[in-house]
């Protein structure tokens, strides 16, 4: 962008205090706040949106029921949705940093089923044209790729992708399994009502003799 930052303020962490990294920012006239120690509400708006983030990414990682190793890849993804939807003044930050309206049509669910496309380079006549996988995000910073981690554990990257969006997240499961705990009912369909059988015809009498 056009614009210049005047200030950077930090929390006397060793990568700001080092003598090359404030002769650094000296050099390009931008002043270096440290705040006190141990006082994060001095750098509130950075705290709270390191929060913002952090909360979600355990939401997305609980929802979908990956493991905590992927926390990088659903940090990732909270900050880029976060970048696209949150508005600020009107805008959102990502207006705000590029000049113009972002796409949010290729959102995705994080952690969804998917099927992804096998290229035809890669595939030989007796192999399936897609394999499955679990979404893991946008291969950013390119938002037209998503990241995918296929059923071997190997990471992919691809655009041409179909999730399941529909599926029962970990969340949805386990507040049926409280539910099922809580009040003992089951998940079972409800019987309908069974209709008595049909009456035996009885067989009819002849006429009376005159």
């Amino acid at each position: 962008t056009q614009l210049q930052t005047v200030a950077l303020r930090h929390d006397r962490a060793k990568e700001f205090m080092a003598q090359e990294v404030q002769d650094w920012y000296k050099r390009r006239g931008i002043e270096l706040q440290p705040t006190s120690t141990y006082t994060p509400q001095e750098n509130g708006a950075a705290e709270r949106l390191n929060r913002t983030l952090w909360e979600t990414t355990l939401t997305l990682l609980a929802d979908c029921g990956l493991p905590s190793k992927w926390w990088a890849e659903a940090l990732a993804h909270a900050a880029h949705v976060h970048n696209v939807t949150s508005s600020t003044g009107g805008r959102t930050p990502w207006e705000l940093m590029k000049g113009q309206e972002p796409d949010i049509s290729t959102l995705r669910v994080f952690g969804a089923p998917c099927m992804v496309k096998v290229p035809d380079q890669r595939r030989h006549k007796l192999q399936f044209k897609s394999e499955p996988g679990r979404l893991l995000g946008f291969d950013l910073p390119n938002t037209k790729s998503y990241r995918v981690i296929l059923s071997s554990g190997k990471i992919t990257r691809s655009r041409d992708i179909v999730p399941d969006e529909t599926f029962q997240s970990q969340a949805d499961q386990r507040m049926h399994e409280l539910d099922i705990e809580l009040t003992g009912s089951t998940y079972a369909p409800t019987p309908q009502p069974t209709l008595p059988p049909p009456a035996t015809p009885q067989p009819s009498l002849p006429p009376p003799a005159a």
